[in-house]
């Protein structure tokens, strides 16, 4: 009897030993799924980013095959909009072409399928918004070569006689004449398009010569950078794959350097382009417009773009292990008894990390370290600190691991009484 009780107590303890080690394992996500999960956190809850970058951008390695279809069919007209002081938007829910106009002529940003899109939409939104020979159309930039985009661009040059600019890859073979932007160079690398200056971003892996396009537009006389995504559908193919991601982070890479606040896109779906056109077109262009995000949120937009795009590699690549993009943001009331700053993410504090304290009056600098809560706090003085003079940034650098990059943040206050409480 004690052995058979042995024997059970041993059974019983190896059937629990194998249930834990089988929920251990079931709760280990796939990278797929890690990456899925940390494109919806890294929005923070911001109900339009979820609703718009996450839920477009991650449909294709969520291969939703019915909300593609939906995109596709919904033609929707969308009139002549106004989006900024100088650019407009003419086309439908689906595809459209973008209008930038300066004091020397016009810019125009892809063009929809064919010649008719481009006689009976793109000329008389130009006749409207005077086209002619003190003001012409100085040239037309492609995001790329599929025929959606570049339908009516044979049209509008033979009519308007402007340059036609694009990646060089996706410029061969095609009915008009293109000058070609080096696709091969990952760099960013200035355009003059006529009066405007664009920085493009050569990103292949939606065509060969698929680029990100940085532009200058003005809202409400302020003059603001806005980035076009060069290409939405995600590619099947390993090499297509990692080529988009390469893309979409350096796309991140130079937009925490030009910190654009707004984002357009051709495809007005992905990044809450529609949306915004609806809200205008029923109550009118805001100030600042609707497409005016800030830069920190349009940071966030692309570093969902980014985990969508890493899912998408995990999905056709069972080989694939790529670190988690977080977003971090910094909590940071500066008084002049205390400089203290938390550094957090949607996955917790972010411990054991630099932050660097700067008055932007003097220049003066203090560095420390988050502890265990994320919480760093500067043991020096930054004199003077004036309560409501004064502001003083908080720079978090980022920090990497195999699993994680946690991306860098910054946060500027104004400096405020000891004791004075203001909402985040």
């Amino acid at each position: 009897m004690k052995t058979t009780m042995k024997h059970l107590t041993r059974a019983i303890a190896a059937l629990v030993t194998a249930a834990t080690t089988c929920t251990a394992m079931a709760q280990v996500q796939s990278e797929y799924d890690k990456h899925r999960e940390a494109a919806t956190r890294n929005a923070g809850g911001d109900e339009f980013l979820l609703n718009t970058w996450r839920f477009y951008y991650c449909m294709y390695p969520e291969n939703r095959q019915a909300d593609r279809q939906a995109v596709i069919a919904d033609r929707t007209p969308l009139p002549l909009t106004k989006i900024f002081d100088d650019v407009w938007y003419v086309g439908d829910h689906y595809i459209g072409t973008y209008i930038f106009k300066s004091v020397s002529g016009f810019m125009l940003l892809d063009t929809m399928f064919n010649s008719t899109d481009a006689q009976t939409k793109i000329v008389p939104a130009l006749n409207a918004l005077g086209v002619g020979p003190s003001l012409p159309v100085e040239g037309l930039y492609l995001t790329h070569g599929h025929g959606d985009h570049d339908g009516g661009a044979k049209y509008l040059q033979d009519l308007y006689h402007m340059p036609i600019y694009m990646g060089s890859a996706d410029a061969v073979g095609k009915a008009y004449t293109a000058t070609p932007i080096d696709s091969g160079n990952p760099n960013p690398q200035r355009v003059a398009v006529g009066a405007r200056e664009l920085t493009f971003l050569s990103t292949p892996g939606h065509t060969n010569g698929s680029a990100t396009a940085f532009i200058p537009v003005h809202d409400g006389g302020r003059e603001l950078t806005a980035v076009v995504v060069g290409g939405s559908a995600m590619p099947t193919t390993i090499s297509g794959s990692r080529n988009y991601l390469d893309g979409v982070e350096r796309t991140y890479a130079l937009a925490k350097i030009l910190e654009p606040e707004a984002g357009m896109h051709p495809h007005p779906v992905f990044d809450g382009s529609k949306r915004n056109m609806i809200d205008i077109n029923a109550n009118g262009l805001s100030t600042p417009s609707q497409f005016v995000i800030g830069s920190e949120r349009m940071l966030r937009a692309i570093a969902i773009l980014r985990q969508c795009s890493a899912a998408n590699v995990a999905r056709v690549d069972s080989t694939a292990l790529l670190p988690v993009w977080r977003v971090t943001s910094i909590a940071f009331t500066p008084n002049p008894d205390e400089i203290s700053a938390k550094v957090s993410s949607d996955w917790g504090p972010v411990p054991y990390q630099q932050v660097t304290f700067t008055s932007e009056s003097t220049g003066a600098q203090c560095v420390a370290t988050t502890d265990e809560q994320g919480v760093a706090r500067c043991s020096g003085k930054l004199d003077p600190l004036r309560p409501f003079k004064d502001k003083v940034t908080a720079t978090f650098a980022g920090a990497q691991s195999p699993a994680y990059v946690d991306l860098g943040s910054t946060k500027t206050a104004t400096v405020l009484p000891p004791g004075h409480l203001r909402k985040q």
